[in-house]
């Protein structure tokens, strides 16, 4: 008898993540392990409630897996659930037996993921499945921007470019977390943006600061005392990386926060910039700060085709779109 046939697809159940963690390990052997603290922040105690999980037990263990993790999503003028879809993953040894196959049925006929706005990144193999059986739309890769980092200024002047800052009342501070100052920012500025993650504090929090592990670097950018912005930084063991970026798209505002993340890498040794992401009022600004788009992300971006509920084709214009590595990164 083929595996297939002796294969039970079903819900999560307490206790089996365990056994996904070490599924997840062993599939993606190219990545930092994933540990038992990472999968309770991600899947148990997400943001807006706990994951839509299904795994696939063959003789009690698990041997595939598919989740979707929920967040508040702004589309049009409407906030709704949408799922980030992620970690379709089958044990090496029971690959091409329909596995994949058969837990993306079971999940997406759920009706959860059915019925919802689900996105993710694929890769080839997941995007033909995806799209040929599932009606998954591929909305193309997500941009890489970089910047070499050897021109810019030297740290040693970061001071006088903290005084070109402080005369037209620009400033950008180190901070451990996001309050209600966020919040308001995300009130202002989200009007930019058709389809994005909601951005507020909660969101920003569970992301940046209560993620077991991280190395984030975060900062807040205030004019004349008013918010304007914030990034989120990462040094990586070659490139610095910025995870996150949502900022005024003003000339002075713009300038002074790549000034200053420029200098913030090179201080720590580092030679090259990276930020991966859709947004329309920021791309325009990059380049005219001399980053060029150099490749891609290695996985695409694809979307579940779906008509459940009006405002879905907003979602499949990428200008629409607030995407940033934050959103992307594989956890």
């Amino acid at each position: 008898m083929d595996k297939i046939d002796t294969t039970l697809f079903r819900k999560y159940n307490n206790g089996d993540e365990k056994q996904i963690v070490d599924l997840y390990n062993r599939c993606f052997v190219l990545t930092r392990p994933r540990m038992l603290d990472d999968w309770y922040w991600e899947f148990k105690n997400g943001l807006d409630g706990n994951a839509v999980i299904y795994v696939a037990e063959l003789e009690g263990s698990i041997v595939g897996h598919f989740s979707g993790v929920p967040f508040k999503f702004k589309l049009g003028n409407n906030t709704l659930t949408a799922y980030y879809a992620l970690d379709l993953m089958v044990s090496p040894e029971c690959r091409r037996k329909g596995i994949a196959t058969s837990i993306l049925k079971t999940s997406i006929g759920s009706g959860v993921l059915e019925n919802s706005l689900s996105y993710g990144m694929a890769n080839d193999i997941h995007l033909s499945l995806g799209t040929r059986k599932f009606n998954y739309l591929t909305l193309g890769f997500i941009p890489r921007f970089i910047k070499d980092n050897s021109g810019w200024f030297s740290f040693s002047r970061i001071k006088n470019v903290f005084n070109i800052y402080s005369k037209k009342r620009i400033k950008i501070t180190s901070i451990d977390s996001f309050d209600e100052e966020a919040n308001e920012f995300w009130a202002k500025v989200s009007k930019n943006y058709s389809a994005a993650t909601v951005r507020d504090a909660d969101y920003l929090n569970w992301r940046y600061v209560s993620k077991p592990y991280n190395n984030y670097k975060k900062f807040l950018i205030r004019e004349n005392g008013e918010i304007v912005g914030y990034f989120v930084l990462e040094c990586k063991t070659v490139v610095g990386l910025i995870v996150e970026i949502l900022i005024d798209c003003r000339k002075d505002v713009v300038n002074a926060a790549l000034d200053f993340i420029g200098n913030f890498f090179k201080e720590k040794g580092i030679q090259q910039v990276v930020y991966y992401g859709l947004d329309e009022q920021l791309c325009p600004w990059l380049k005219s700060n001399r980053f060029v788009v150099s490749g891609n992300s290695e996985l695409q971006f694809v979307i579940k085709n779906t008509n459940y509920f009006e405002g879905f084709n907003i979602a499949l214009d990428k200008k629409n779109w607030l995407l940033s590595y934050g959103d992307m990164e594989s956890l």
